[in-house]
């Protein structure tokens, strides 16, 4: 386990594959220690963000890329800097195949101040072609009897999906705060907007902080059910297939992020205690 740290924050994390496993402000732990049913923290979704309705293709091949991608598969990233308080990462993708036909390189940048997380993540296209994905965090917060979450701003979420599927009309639910137990996040049921909010505060009885992240067109609230203990935020560039489209072309898919040969995208998220 790699560890940062400063006066008020710590924060863990894994490598081959990445995860952040733990953020402590002033020692108070904010993120899901994998106590309950749900076994991650933190997965990052590349380059595939939620279900798909049949394989992927890409110039009319079939790829293997399945449900929120691979990136907890990416086993080669080493560390090129590492300080007390940040840490710099990179894993470089040169061999297209069935998988991904794409060659990129992942930078991963992570810093603390004095009250805050930043973690940035630096996608650039090494290939001659254009490039197609999406990305997304997955990150499980601490959330139990007493905690409430704010947005910046009201969301109309989407909660009916068919296997993860969306539908092209569904009914919605306008949501700008909620305590705990107050969302039915039974047989993992998630909640998605199209995003126009860029912050989320979580209020505890011993800490509160704002999530920031900026310019995402997709927002997800989700738990594996109603009786865990945390609450997923999830800020995404991509977003499920519908249950009645017939084809999933990946320089089609909703939301797909498209680079030019040589041009990268900061995918930025951060995290401010009071």
């Amino acid at each position: 386990m790699n560890k940062l740290i400063n006066k008020e924050l710590s924060l863990d994390f894994q490598i081959n594959p990445f995860e952040i496993q733990s953020i402590k402000y002033k020692n108070n732990e904010v993120l899901y220690q994998k106590d309950g049913d749900w076994k991650k923290t933190w997965p990052i979704m590349f380059p595939v963000c939620g279900n798909l309705k049949s394989k992927l293709t890409y110039e009319g091949k079939e790829l293997d890329i399945i449900r929120h991608g691979f990136f907890n598969d990416i086993k080669n990233w080493k560390i090129i800097q590492k300080k007390e308080s940040s840490c710099l990462l990179e894993s470089v993708f040169d061999k297209p195949n069935k998988l991904f036909p794409f060659k990129y390189k992942i930078t991963i940048k992570i810093r603390l101040t004095k009250k805050k997380v930043y973690l940035d993540i630096n996608i650039k296209n090494i290939d001659l072609k254009k490039m197609y994905y999406s990305f997304g965090h997955h990150p499980a917060f601490i959330f139990d009897k007493g905690d409430t979450i704010t947005l910046n701003k009201e969301e109309e979420f989407i909660y009916e999906f068919s296997d993860g599927l969306m539908f092209e009309e569904s009914d919605t639910k306008k949501i700008k705060s909620f305590s705990y137990g107050e969302l039915d996040f039974s047989n993992s049921k998630p909640y998605l907007a199209f995003s126009k909010s860029n912050s989320v505060s979580i209020r505890r009885s011993n800490i509160s902080y704002k999530i920031h992240y900026p310019k995402y067109p997709i927002f997800l609230f989700w738990s594996i059910n109603e009786n865990a203990k945390y609450v997923c935020v999830e800020p995404w560039f991509g977003m499920p297939d519908y249950a009645n489209q017939n084809h999933s072309e990946i320089s089609e898919k909703k939301q797909v992020i498209i680079l030019e040969p040589g041009k990268n995208k900061i995918h930025k998220f951060s995290i401010k205690f009071d």
